[in-house]
């Protein structure tokens, strides 16, 4: 998985849309306003379970795989 700003996005897909912007929220949709919380090390949200081998803020991706076998009949 990427994370992908809308104009780099936008540059490489020219044809892409977005559905709307009217979702009744106050806020601009042009800019990221987590840019800074992105780039700082200090976290303002606590942390329930904490690791400290890794910072608080490293994107982790976490894959469960359960085996299940299928009968061709059903």
């Amino acid at each position: 998985m990427d994370a992908v700003y809308w104009g780099d996005w936008k540059r490489a897909h020219p044809d892409s849309q977005v559905l709307s912007r009217d979702t009744g929220a106050i806020r601009s949709y042009g800019n990221d306003p987590y840019t800074d919380y992105y780039n700082d090390s200090s976290i303002i949200f606590p942390v329930e379970h904490r690791d400290d081998r890794i910072h608080p803020k490293t994107v982790v991706f976490g894959n469960k795989t359960v085996p299940k076998l299928y009968n061709k009949f059903t």
